[in-house]
């Protein structure tokens, strides 16, 4: 296990959205500038993996982090920084739950692989990857059923109530 403290975490995510290209380097620290009036790092809770709150009318972001310092702080960053770009480099992308959830879920699986080859995470890593496999199978049968519920939309919306309900 690796003892991981804020300012590491930070130095480290900075050089996984460096390595990403020059797009992901300028709008990370766009998003993690002021830092220390930005970031909330809480108890670790079962309501919570973390969170960021965009706020639109001044254009700034806000982080809630589960205070671990292993390798879970670091994956939970890159999800949530994403969530931060997104929110001002591709506001159409974080207006859309689905979109948002599959560019933080990606970027989040490129960085799983890179902090594992930089920190030989091993466990860590494979832990994680789970549980990202996992949101993957939820948020695909969501997307299933949406679709299923559309489709018996289309059969339906042209009759009227009491035919829907017989």
């Amino acid at each position: 296990t690796v003892d991981i403290t804020h300012e590491d975490a930070l130095k480290l995510t900075r050089a996984f959205f460096k390595k990403q290209g020059t797009f992901f380097l300028l709008n990370y620290e766009k998003a993690t500038r002021d830092a220390e009036n930005h970031f909330s790092f809480i108890k670790p809770n079962y309501n919570t993996n973390g969170e960021m709150v965009y706020l639109e009318s001044v254009n700034e972001s806000f982080f809630f982090i589960p205070n671990q310092r292993n390798a879970n702080l670091l994956f939970t960053l890159v999800h949530e920084i994403e969530h931060a770009i997104d929110s001002t480099a591709n506001p159409d992308f974080y207006k859309q739950d689905g979109i948002r959830e599959t560019a933080a879920i990606f970027m989040e699986m490129i960085a799983s692989d890179y902090f594992n080859e930089l920190l030989h995470l091993n466990y860590q890593n494979i832990l994680n990857q789970y549980a990202l496999l996992a949101t993957i199978k939820s948020e695909s049968i969501e997307v299933l059923e949406r679709h299923e519920l559309l489709k018996i939309y289309k059969k339906i919306k042209h009759l009227k109530d009491h035919q829907v309900y017989d």
